[in-house]
């Protein structure tokens, strides 16, 4: 049976088919994964959503631009703190930089874009590891 993360996901990926240049799309795909803590998967979709670019087949997809409505911040913050998680600090940084620049009035985006910066501070002082590939066992 699956779980709740693994049905939206694909419902999302389902939808994608359907509407493989919406942005919006890539954003909410994108925000299951980084619920889900798979930072790498959520980078993936929500790169697309916010810078654009084209998908696997080829697609345009256009990125949306960063303004004061909460789902597009919302969707900024996630990019960058996925960014930031996996240790991509200079790209976290510039969506950090960009939210302040740019919705500086906003509580969370503030909020959100000096977490980016403190998670890249942290990396610096403690680099996060690979986690290792569990090995198989013999029988």
């Amino acid at each position: 049976m699956l779980g709740e993360w693994e049905k939206g996901i694909q419902y999302g990926t389902a939808a994608l088919r359907d509407g493989p240049s919406d942005p919006t799309l890539y954003a909410n795909l994108g925000t299951l994964y980084f619920r889900k803590g798979q930072y790498n998967q959520a980078v993936e979709y929500l790169e697309l959503a916010v810078r654009g670019g084209s998908n696997e087949d080829g697609v345009a997809v256009e990125g949306i631009p960063l303004s004061y409505e909460v789902s597009v911040i919302e969707t900024y913050s996630r990019y960058g703190l996925a960014l930031a998680r996996i240790n991509r600090c200079s790209e976290a940084i510039t969506v950090a930089n960009a939210l302040l620049a740019n919705v500086a009035d906003n509580e969370n985006a503030v909020y959100n874009a000096n977490e980016m910066i403190k998670t890249c501070e942290e990396n610096l002082l403690n680099p996060p590891t690979a986690t290792p590939a569990p090995t198989p066992r013999r029988m």
